[in-house]
């Protein structure tokens, strides 16, 4: 079946622009239009003509697409070469884990170009609506590195608005030397809204340089109040 051209005329035309952020501008306005218009014409209309499309516009067009039907973004993403598949990919596991962070990690962990930065977004986008279920899923990430910086991200953002959870999930990670950074975020946050308990909480760590650690900062925050 022969795909009417008017429906996509202005996506084309977006694509067509010569100037990169008005391209992008405009294409952030046509494309949600068609996908909203004209759902499998758009759909179909990506399919074909995606090969030529520019990585640059993929990753744009991927990114609206994702709001509306993640998991075709995330099939037409696994075109291309690594580096394309690894860039569209993480475009739209993030896109995709602001409307559902669930979703996106169970995308993330079946993906084999996945990368770092996608779990460290996702990790962050999810802390937003279920810090726990974040936190554990930036637990059990393979890459040390992504482990890391995830569970930075959402012990920052967690500790902020529910200090004694942070600090609870916080338990459950091994009682290592990577931890610390973790404590001294709990540490600052707790402390400044209540430090007493922030307090009792720092002299219950498990090591003993953690306890050291965390109730300098407690007091020095404390002081500063």
């Amino acid at each position: 079946m022969a795909i009417d051209a008017a429906p996509s005329a202005a996506v084309e035309a977006a694509l067509a622009l010569a100037d990169a952020a008005e391209r992008h501008a405009a294409l952030g306005e046509a494309f949600p239009e068609f996908l909203s218009q004209h759902p499998a014409l758009a759909q179909q209309w990506l399919r074909s003509a995606m090969p030529t499309i520019s990585t640059e516009n993929r990753l744009v067009l991927l990114r609206e697409l994702a709001a509306v039907d993640p998991q075709l973004a995330i099939d037409l993403a696994r075109d291309g070469n690594e580096a394309t598949r690894r860039a569209a990919s993480r475009e739209v596991q993030v896109a995709w884990a602001a409307i559902d962070p669930t979703a996106s990690a169970q995308a993330f962990l079946n993906d084999p170009v996945a990368d770092d930065d996608s779990a460290v977004e996702i990790s962050r986008l999810w802390a937003q609506r279920d810090p726990a279920a974040a936190f554990a899923f930036a637990a059990s990430l393979d890459s040390t590195a992504a482990r890391h910086e995830s569970l930075a991200a959402i012990v920052e953002a967690w500790a902020v608005s529910d200090p004694a959870s942070a600090a609870q999930a916080l338990a459950t990670l091994p009682p290592t030397t990577s931890r610390m950074p973790l404590v001294d975020r709990v540490a600052r946050q707790w402390a400044s809204s209540d430090p007493n308990a922030a307090l009792a909480w720092a002299q219950r760590l498990p090591l003993a340089e953690e306890r050291f650690a965390a109730t300098v900062t407690v007091a020095a925050v404390a002081r500063a109040r």
